[in-house]
Parts: structure tokens; C-alpha cells; sequence
């Protein structure tokens, strides 16, 4: 069964929805055949080996495509050739993440630019025809669904730069709190320890350095 993954957080969640698409890729194509029949034994998963082709690039696959020279990248995509079909099915899922990066990148806040309509447009086709190009392996197609779903809210993101990452991260600092206190009976506690936890400056006097 598929893991389907809300992208809460705006675009910052749905990288971290498509870079978990690559390891699940990567650990679904690190099966190995069940030694009494050629089926794949899919409840029969291993850990990567020393000597596997999947160990060689284990840790490239989790780098970024501008952080790998092109000697790196050519091993890469020589090593999950080797492997066959589970390896171009891992480097596919690899792409997959790699093109809903370039889609981010066009963020307003990071180009302080406006993103043309066109550019933008173009970016999310090329995203969603390699999803096409690749429609049988269930975890890009999952992905691409979801990031149809929250589709608005990364155009809004793309255009105007504006995310709720920052409220997000306050409501997780809360619900920090009340579980560091055990929950709170008084509310005025609760307001304070809150106002403490969130607001930089009484952080800062909450710990001097």
C-alpha cells in the first residue's frame, strides 16, 4: 500500500514528500528475487550491502542534482543501469524529485522575480509527463496527485513568495511546550509558556549566551 502525503507545510513539505518518494523507490528496489520462484519477493526486503550498486550511490541519491559533479553523476546513473530495472526505477524516482525542485525554485522569495505563467507552466509539464512517462510506479503517481491537490496554495507560493511556514513552525513549538510540561491545567501558563516558546525575544533572555 501507497503512503499518501499531505503537504501541510506548503512547498517546503512537499520537497520533503517528494525526496521520501525517492527512498521509497530506493528501498522498494532494493528487493531481491525469491530464490524458489522468479517473482520478486516484495515481503522479503534486505539492507544494502557493501559491493551492491545501490550501496556505491546511497549516499549521492540523497544529495541535489547541482550538488553532484558530473563524474558523480555519471556513476550514478551508471551504477542503477547496472541494476536493471529496480535501478532505473530508483533513478527515475530520483528525477521526479529533482524536477519538482526545479519547479520550486521558481519561488518569487528566491528569484525576486515574479515567475512568468509560461515559465511556471512548463516546469510543472515536464514534472507531470515524466510522471506519465513512469505511471507504473505507484509512488511518483501518489506525489503527483497530491501536489495536484494542494496545487493553489504552490502557485500562490510560486507567485508571491508567501508560505505558512512560519505559523506552522509556531504550532509546533506550542505543542512542544504542553508536551514538555506534561499539559497545562491554568491557561495563563499555557499563554505565557507559548508566548516564551515563540517569540525570539524572550528566547533570547530565556537563554543567554
Amino acid at each position: 500500500m501507497t503512503t499518501r502525503v499531505r503537504l501541510q507545510g506548503g512547498p517546503t513539505h512537499s520537497l520533503s514528500a517528494a525526496v521520501k518518494t525517492a527512498e521509497q523507490r530506493t528501498r522498494r528496489g532494493n528487493c531481491r528475487p525469491n530464490s524458489s520462484t522468479t517473482a520478486v519477493a516484495t515481503n522479503e526486503r534486505s539492507q544494502a550491502r557493501k559491493g551492491d550498486a545501490i550501496y556505491t550511490v546511497r549516499k549521492l541519491l540523497r544529495r541535489n542534482k547541482e550538488d553532484l559533479t558530473e563524474e558523480q553523476h555519471t556513476l550514478l546513473k551508471a551504477e542503477l543501469g547496472h541494476m536493471g530495472t529496480y535501478g532505473r526505477q530508483i533513478y527515475a524516482g530520483w528525477q521526479a524529485k529533482e524536477l519538482l525542485r526545479d519547479l520550486l525554485h521558481l519561488d518569487a522569495s528566491r528569484t525576486h522575480v515574479t515567475p512568468d505563467r509560461s515559465a511556471v507552466s512548463a516546469t510543472r509539464y515536464r514534472y507531470l509527463a515524466h510522471v506519465a512517462d513512469h505511471a507504473h510506479l505507484p509512488e511518483l503517481v501518489t506525489l503527483a496527485e497530491t501536489v495536484e491537490q494542494w496545487w493553489d496554495g504552490i502557485e500562490t507560493y510560486l507567485t508571491t513568495g508567501i508560505t505558512n511556514t512560519a505559523s506552522e513552525g509556531n504550532n509546533s513549538l506550542i505543542k512542544l511546550e504542553a508536551r514538555n510540561a506534561f499539559g497545562f491545567r491554568n491557561r495563563e501558563n499555557q499563554r505565557l509558556r507559548s508566548h516564551c516558546a515563540t517569540t525570539r525575544r524572550s528566547r533570547r533572555e530565556a537563554h543567554p549566551h
